[in-house]
């Protein structure tokens, strides 16, 4: 009877120990899975991209950040899905087409950039333009080009220039 109770204890220590490591885990799984692998701005629900980099399923924010992180660091980023941007579910890459250089980017930085001196600073590279908007048809592509700009190009064409 004496043996029961600092059995008893430890067991209900590890259970505690187990359910915050599971609560952690859980926060920190549940944070990353919104922030884009390469530039850690928010995934957006109309131009998440899907890839698998070096065997690892990733998230990022946009097409064109995947194809920046790929030329730039020269890894085999294989992209999973795309985001059909009409109605925000996921596609193939296979058969799609992208409109890239419209007025519309979902990551377009709202904050000026600020030189070390305070002044403005113009951003001569951002890794997610041009933009790279993903569509299921061709006639859906060109529908949103004619209204907001860009050159609609089928993904196999964007995926041999970004190698």
């Amino acid at each position: 009877m004496t043996t029961f109770r600092p059995v008893a204890s430890l067991l209900i220590a590890l259970l505690v120990v187990a359910g915050l490591s599971f609560a952690g885990w859980q926060i920190v799984s549940s944070r990353d899975s919104h922030e884009c692998a390469a530039c850690q701005r928010p995934v957006h629900r109309e131009s998440k991209t899907v890839a698998l980099d070096r065997g690892k399923r990733v998230q990022f924010c946009c097409p064109s950040c995947a194809m920046s992180q790929r030329k730039q660091t020269q890894s085999p980023i294989e992209i999973l899905s795309l985001t059909n941007f009409e109605d925000g579910k996921p596609m193939k890459p296979a058969g799609a087409f992208l409109v890239r250089g419209s007025d519309m980017s979902s990551c377009a930085h709202r904050a000026s950039l600020l030189a070390p001196d305070k002044h403005p600073a113009e951003a001569h590279f951002d890794r997610c333009s041009p933009s790279l908007l993903a569509f299921a048809t061709r006639v859906a592509a060109a529908r949103f080009a004619r209204q907001h700009g860009g050159e609609v190009v089928p993904y196999d064409a964007v995926l041999s220039t970004a190698r």
